[in-house]
């Protein structure tokens, strides 16, 4: 996440830290949901929906015609 091209969003209630998003821009027209999370405690209350919409949001507005989603196989947070 170190990267310019990235942006890092987060949702924030109460004082906590229940979710995060980030979107990265690749090329002029696309954007790329890098990553999101909802803490465990979080979840089922909207917030993923909500990031989700917030990115896409945030994309339309710089002006990106394209918007995926990266994917990976690794898991963004542990609570081990």
């Amino acid at each position: 996440m170190l990267d310019p091209a990235v942006t890092v969003f987060s949702f924030r209630a109460d004082g906590s830290l229940p979710g995060i998003g980030a979107i990265r821009c690749p090329g002029p027209d696309h954007a790329e949901i890098k990553s999101m999370h909802t803490a465990e405690a979080a979840r089922g209350r909207g917030i993923g929906r909500a990031m989700l919409a917030h990115l896409v949001g945030v994309a339309r507005t710089r002006g990106f015609r394209r918007v995926s989603l990266e994917t990976g196989t690794a898991a963004a947070m542990s609570s081990g």
